[in-house]
């Protein structure tokens, strides 16, 4: 009887990117929204936020979030977000 080859089945994995807002943001933002010729309570206005957030992000106290930076990029066309790495993730 012929000896059976065990049969091997690659994983599946995925890739996951990880971002990161970029060190240099508030210097970003502030020159952008300046450049636009808009305040910072405007630009709060416009992105649903707190004058005192929008203060707090040009003054470098406040890294915003993700979803945060990604309106500021879409609103003031800027680039907040890169990629970080991506981390493995092994699919079942």
């Amino acid at each position: 009887m012929p000896i059976r080859q065990a049969k091997i089945i690659p994983k599946k994995t995925a890739l996951i990117p990880s971002y990161k807002i970029v060190d240099n943001y508030s210097q970003i933002i502030k020159n952008a929204r300046e450049k636009m010729g808009l305040s910072q309570d405007i630009l709060a206005s416009y992105l649903g936020e707190k004058l005192s957030v929008i203060k707090k992000i040009e003054g470098g106290k406040l890294k915003p979030s993700l979803e945060l930076a990604k309106k500021m990029e879409k609103l003031l066309k800027v680039n907040l977000i890169e990629e970080e790495s991506s981390e493995e993730l092994e699919l079942k």
